[in-house]
């Protein structure tokens, strides 16, 4: 090769991924796609829960297109548009496979038909999720990056999902597990469901489709939208036939809320999303066995229903971080984060770190992780490793996901025969992608009258509140550190 050719390779080389990294959506596009969203609203849905998620135009002025979860089983469906009214709408066609429907407004909507493309975009490029991120009255936008596991394209949903989630349809259904999806870095959280994802060019790449619940967070992918150009994908639906709810699967569906309710957390902005009960968080977290010894340990010996618990999910947008709150325990800004206080001496410290910007610098979270496990240790005393609560290596998935917990006892503190207490600190620790998430359960001077807890056993259920309280706060607050998580990507 003459040495100007090799020249001309070498800057080629350096160009195209310049070029590549230059592909994000124009900001104009972005802001005008906004008011052409709408808010999908489900309700008279199975179990009584309302449902939100996004919508957008396609193929025509009167049709609409979005995730099928969201609207499944539901008797009346709404699509709001901030600028363009309200509309009622009724299935029209459907993918199963891929978890999309199109819905039929009553009267054309005065907004923009998005353009759908059957390109995929190119690695390290950014495509923008534009929708009701929880379920929010005004949408709002998010740039996600295309990742190197979309090369070669398309990428397949049996490669994104958990072990448990993907057996799980492998014996249910209902959707494809070799559906084209484009894999992202950065999360789609509840609302996106049926969300535009557009390119640099404003067109329409992939849609927010399937949900899952995992853990406190949901698992939403997204699906090609070349599944909308053919033909052949798609189902009539009889007029008048309300689409059937799928099979046992829980589903990531997020009620509309008026506003978001945030808090400002350190790093993060954490925003409450739903409130759900401790089975449907517990149905699939990222480490089932520690939860099962969580459990099986606060739990021993004591009639707690675990069953009756309810948790605030708080979500960080960005990083996708959840943490799941005892119901009514709201975080309260403080140095370096949040705290929640769960009653009887029992506490929640919530630590979060934005590294996004050096996703590969380890030595920040670390360091940032060591400082909260100091800190719990100048709270509570001198404290002892509890190896019982304890990993012996952190656990670690494919999309970069790291997860780390550990339990710290204080030596047994007796006040009288029957009355004394133990200080306990229990952490999380959780990173992906630059991002770092650290939760800690205190338990400081949290005194247990073993009299009355014996009382309360024997069937003197007068005493079980006072006697079973602290036995409650803790068990709610341990659970909810274990199952504090990222979702995956």
């Amino acid at each position: 090769m003459h040495r100007a050719a090799r020249v001309l390779t070498i800057l080629l080389s350096l160009c195209l991924p310049l070029a590549v990294a230059a592909q994000s959506p124009n900001a104009q596009l972005v802001s005008a796609a906004r008011g052409d969203v709408g808010l999908v609203v489900a309700t008279q849905c199975p179990h009584g829960k309302d449902r939100s998620g996004t919508a957008f135009v396609w193929p025509a002025a009167d049709q609409v297109v979005t995730a099928r979860h969201v609207v499944a089983g539901c008797g009346q469906i709404n699509v709001q548009f901030r600028n363009h009214g309200s509309f009622i709408a009724v299935p029209l066609r459907e993918i199963r496979a891929q978890d999309l429907i199109a819905l039929r407004l009553d009267a054309e909507v005065d907004a923009m038909v998005q353009t759908v493309t059957t390109d995929s975009p190119p690695v390290h490029s950014r495509v923008a999720a534009v929708g009701f991120a929880l379920g929010a009255p005004t949408a709002d936008d998010k740039l996600l990056t295309v990742t190197t596991a979309n090369d070669p394209p398309p990428a397949r949903l049996r490669q994104m999902l958990p072990d448990a989630e993907r057996q799980q349809i492998e014996r249910n259904g209902p959707w494809d597990l070799e559906t084209a999806i484009i894999r992202l870095d950065g999360n789609l959280t509840h609302g996106h469901s049926g969300a535009p994802l557009l390119d640099h060019a404003g067109r329409v790449v992939a849609i927010g489709a399937g949900g899952l619940q995992s853990g406190a967070s949901g698992i939403v992918w997204a699906v090609s939208a070349s599944y909308l150009l053919d033909s052949g994908s798609w189902t009539d639906i009889r007029p008048g036939q309300r689409v059937d709810p799928e099979n046992t699967l829980t589903f990531s569906v997020q009620p509309p809320q008026s506003r978001l309710d945030q808090v400002g957390c350190g790093d993060f902005a954490l925003s409450r999303s739903r409130t759900s009960s401790f089975d449907e968080i517990a149905a699939s977290v990222d480490d089932p066995n520690g939860l099962y010894q969580v459990q099986a340990a606060v739990g021993f010996g004591y009639p707690i229903d675990f069953s009756s618990m309810q948790f605030d999910i708080w979500e960080d947008l960005q990083s996708g971080a959840v943490v799941p709150l005892p119901e009514g325990t709201r975080p309260q800004p403080g140095p370096g984060g949040c705290t929640a206080d769960a009653g009887n001496g029992v506490t929640i410290w919530i630590r979060s770190f934005d590294g996004s910007d050096q996703p590969y610098d380890f030595f920040q979270i670390n360091a940032f992780s060591a400082q909260l496990e100091n800190d719990v240790s100048f709270s509570l005393g001198q404290l002892f490793p509890d190896p019982n609560f304890t990993y012996s290596h952190p656990i670690t998935r494919p999309d970069g996901f790291i997860a780390n917990r550990k339990g710290a006892m204080g030596l047994q503190v007796p006040l009288d025969m029957t009355r004394g207490y133990q200080n306990y600190g229990f952490i999380t620790h959780v990173a992906r992608s630059g991002y770092y998430l650290g939760v800690a359960a205190l338990r400081r001077e949290s005194v247990i009258d073993l009299g009355q807890v014996n009382q309360c056993l024997a069937g003197n259920i007068s005493v079980c509140d006072q006697a079973l309280a602290p036995l409650h706060a803790w068990a709610s607050a341990a659970l909810s550190v274990h199952m504090s998580t990222m979702p995956p990507i």
